[in-house]
């Protein structure tokens, strides 16, 4: 999305200019920017109710020396994971809470919302403690949540397996009576509730990054 994550052969340079850095003025940062996107969103199965993570942070991008070579590395700060459930026939949405970035994962990766097991649903957060470094499964640091039906948000060792269905499971399961699917685009969940039939806008981010259902 908005994310740079520095890799490969990038990462010396980057650490060679966080080094610089510190002892340049010339490595400057702009104004914060309050960023808001929908990360994700997956169905209940058997109902018409879908969970959506909700991702924020504030960023400054990379200005002077910082920028190079090719845009540098912004700084990020306030990251966070909002939790919300939507049901679809009482167009309504409810905030569960909110889960914030730790400084260990400072460079995050994309949130995950695996899917569901019975009344709760699952959240996977990962990243890096330095963001001027390379980030790979060796140093990555990863959690896991679980999101029961009464609002409670509890760090897990583990997601559990099996799920009772994948996420982007498009076709209608075997035995399945309930049909609901969800998409997520950037500030829209679209859903479907017939095979084969369309995705239809049903709920949106507002000015103040809130999901609500479309008037």
């Amino acid at each position: 999305m908005f994310r740079t994550h520095a890799s490969g052969p990038r990462a010396p340079w980057l650490m060679l200019m966080a080094a610089i850095c510190l002892s340049a003025s010339a490595c400057t940062y702009g104004p914060p920017q309050h960023r808001v996107w929908i990360q994700q969103a997956e169905g209940r199965p058997e109902t018409r109710t879908f969970a959506a993570i909700v991702w924020s942070e504030v960023r400054r991008e990379a200005t002077g020396l910082a920028a190079f070579p090719d845009g540098g590395v912004p700084k990020l700060s306030e990251q966070a994971v909002t939790i919300y459930v939507a049901d679809l026939d009482r167009r309504a949405t409810r905030r569960v809470g909110q889960i914030r970035i730790p400084r260990e994962m400072e460079l995050s990766h994309e949130p995950f919302l695996p899917g569901w097991r019975g009344s709760s649903f699952f959240v996977q957060i990962s990243g890096c403690l330095n963001p001027h470094a390379e980030c790979n499964d060796r140093n990555l640091n990863r959690a896991a949540y679980r999101i029961d039906e009464d609002g409670t948000i509890a760090r897990v060792d583990s997601v559990p397996r099996p799920l009772e269905r994948e996420p982007g499971m498009g076709a209608r399961a075997p035995g399945e009576r309930v049909y609901m699917r969800v998409s997520a685009t950037r500030d829209t969940v679209r859903v479907r509730t017939e095979d084969e039939g369309p995705f239809v806008a049903r709920f949106v981010l507002n000015g103040d990054g809130e999901l609500v259902p479309i008037p």
